[in-house]
């Protein structure tokens, strides 16, 4: 969901009244690790669903104070936060999705949340003995602009706030920032209510509609989260052309064939299941390989937001893993 989805923030350096010597000039900046880390396998997520605390369940990444919890995430869903990028923009073997860990760290006293990437990246590489290079690559691309006719959505006007205690027929899953509320929706007819998610800033009703299609409505999105929600479709980067940047009111409908890929986008899904570069054999993507849905459910539900997706080839900045351990040292 898009609520969960990774934020992500740059530092400026400023440079210094009187020069430094030259020695110092020549110096790299130290980048900022974890003051202590502990790695492990994570338990099967069946395992957890059905040990009755909920409460305790841990997905994804979660930064509270000077912690940062880490819950069943493979090195694939870690790879992208690590480096501020999208899954797309990661290359690297198949089975980098295969195994998920649980980490627990430490912030170091004087670094602040933004770093946490960087301390992603030195733990990577500690720890799994990581090594990577960037490069561009030309890739096939959607690029996602307003529509001939202007965009169709409609502003979120209500600033989110926190959650309220839960009723009694909601199911809480996780804790603090990254808390997901689970509940039945409203509606008159029991059997097509479907599903509630709420969030802190955000909620989200899933409910079968008309010829099989799920229908999905989101009380508050922003561009880039939207991206994020049609890449997951689209098998392809798609990249916000739009210039629109309020959060919206958004309805999806889409085919109850597809509701699969909502799990992607709670960072569960590895490199070959968010459409990552070089998942297939011989380092092929799944981009690539794609042809052109043009005339799709999913163009049609970009359409009908006033919105539409067009089909370019633009260079993209891509990670590429060299090396990497399946297992990392003892803790």
């Amino acid at each position: 969901m898009s609520a969960i989805l990774s934020r992500i923030s740059r530092l400026a350096l400023v440079g210094a009244v009187l020069a430094p010597p030259i020695g110092l000039l020549a110096q790299k900046p130290v980048a900022p690790t974890f003051e202590v880390a502990a790695i492990n396998p994570a338990a099967p997520i069946t395992a957890q669903l059905t040990s009755g605390n909920l409460a305790n369940l841990r997905v994804g990444l979660n930064v509270t104070d000077a912690r940062v919890d880490i819950g069943f995430m493979s090195l694939a869903d870690l790879l992208p936060r690590a480096f501020r990028v999208q899954p797309y923009q990661v290359s690297g073997p198949a089975w980098l999705s295969e195994q998920r860990f649980d980490i627990h760290a430490t912030i170091p006293q004087g670094a602040t949340r933004e770093q946490v990437p960087e301390m992603l990246q030195a733990l990577l590489a500690e720890r799994f003995g990581m090594v990577t290079h960037t490069e561009s690559r030309p890739l096939p691309v959607y690029e996602l602009v307003v529509g001939k006719d202007g965009s169709k959505l409609l502003e979120a006007t209500e600033e989110p706030g926190p959650l309220p205690e839960p009723k009694a027929d909601e199911v809480v899953v996780g804790a603090g920032e990254n808390q997901i509320r689970v509940s039945r929706g409203g509606g008159p007819n029991p059997a097509s209510a479907g599903v509630r998610v709420t969030t802190g800033r955000s909620s989200m009703d899933v409910k079968l509609g008309d010829n099989g299609m799920i229908q999905l409505d989101v009380s508050r999105m922003t561009m880039p989260e939207l991206v994020q929600v049609l890449t997951t479709f689209a098998g392809r980067p798609v990249i916000d052309k739009t210039g629109l940047t309020s959060s919206y009111k958004v309805r999806l409908e889409l085919p109850l064939a597809e509701l699969a890929s909502l799990v992607r986008l709670s960072g569960l899904g590895g490199l070959a299941g968010a459409g990552g570069i070089g998942a297939l054999p011989g380092g092929a993507s799944p981009a690539n390989t794609a042809s052109d849905p043009g005339g799709s459910s999913m163009f049609q539900a970009v359409e009908r937001l006033g919105l539409k997706l067009e089909s370019k080839r633009s260079p993209v900045d891509v990670v590429v893993v060299d090396k990497m351990e399946k297992n990392p040292t003892a803790n």
